[in-house]
Formats: structure tokens, C-alpha cells, sequence
């Protein structure tokens, strides 16, 4: 995680100095994700390395039991080959054999023009922006939020 935070202008929520877990606290969220029924984690590996890791990261309460917050992320060099939507389909039967799960939610910056283009092709649909949501490098940003379209099992960017 360090390396994708510390590329210069990522579209990451944080910086590398403020990703601060241990490997322990690392390994108990994978934990977490691993023993939640509306959460998951796929990685892409190649050379031995994890180049991509995609998380379905489920809501607590009852009231967003149906909910899962999309997190991709893809290291430099390896962007533009398919990893991301390798993730995604590698998801896909996990998707359709989790009932719990209604609706997939996911946020991007608006300015990341590649990374609103791939989700739309995923049938992500914009549902909203989240102005001044960041502050980065002296400006704000705003988030654009999606969802899946409607008409599918599942779905503010809201994937059905």
C-alpha cells in the first residue's frame, strides 16, 4: 500500500505518512474481510508481488447489511493491461452468490477521467459528487459517486 500512496498525484484518501497499520492490525482487516458475509478481497499477483487488490468491504449495521464499498487499486506500471477488470470479473460469481449484498458502492475522484470511464464500462452510473470532499495539493477535489444500473441484482458511483 505504501508505494501506491506515495506515487506522486494518486487518487488515493490518504498519503504514505498517514497509512500507519501495522502488519498485525494489516492482517485483522483482511481478517475481518475474509470472515464477513457481505465483504471480500481478490488480489492479482504476477512475479511473485501483488500488482492489484480489489475489496468488497460490506456494511456493519443492519440497516447497510446489503451495502459493500468497492476499493481497487492497481500499481504503476501495471495500469492499462486488464488487472482492474480482472479484479472485477474475478468478483462477479462472489457477487451473484452473496444475496445479502444489493448494492455495490463506490467513489472516485472526478478528475480520474480513466478510472470513471472504466467503471461506467463495468455499468457503474454516476449518482452524485461529493464537492470539497478532498483537499489535495492546495485545491479541493470533489468524489463522483456511482452505482450499478438498475435492472441487475446488484448496484454514489452505484453498480447494480
Amino acid at each position: 500500500m505504501q508505494h501506491l500512496l506515495s506515487e506522486p498525484g494518486h487518487n488515493l484518501r490518504l498519503d504514505a505518512d498517514e497509512f500507519t497499520l501495522t502488519e498485525q492490525q494489516e492482517a485483522a482487516f483482511i481478517e475481518a474481510l475474509r470472515d464477513a458475509p457481505n465483504s471480500t478481497m481478490v488480489l492479482a499477483q504476477a512475479r511473485d508481488a501483488v500488482v492489484g487488490v480489489l475489496t468488497l468491504q460490506g456494511g456493519k449495521s443492519r440497516a447497510e447489511a446489503h451495502l459493500t464499498a468497492l476499493g481497487i487499486s492497481v500499481g504503476p506500471g501495471w495500469r492499462g493491461r486488464g488487472i482492474g477488470s480482472a479484479l472485477w470479473q474475478a468478483c462477479q460469481s462472489w457477487l451473484m452468490n452473496t444475496p445479502q449484498v444489493r448494492q455495490v458502492l463506490l467513489c472516485v475522484l472526478a478528475r480520474n477521467l480513466e478510472a470513471v470511464r472504466l467503471y461506467q464500462r463495468w455499468g457503474f452510473v454516476e449518482e452524485g459528487r461529493l464537492q470539497r470532499d478532498m483537499f489535495r495539493a492546495g485545491q479541493y477535489v470533489e468524489y463522483a459517486g456511482d452505482g450499478p444500473l438498475a435492472g441487475q441484482a446488484l448496484a454514489p458511483f452505484r453498480g447494480s
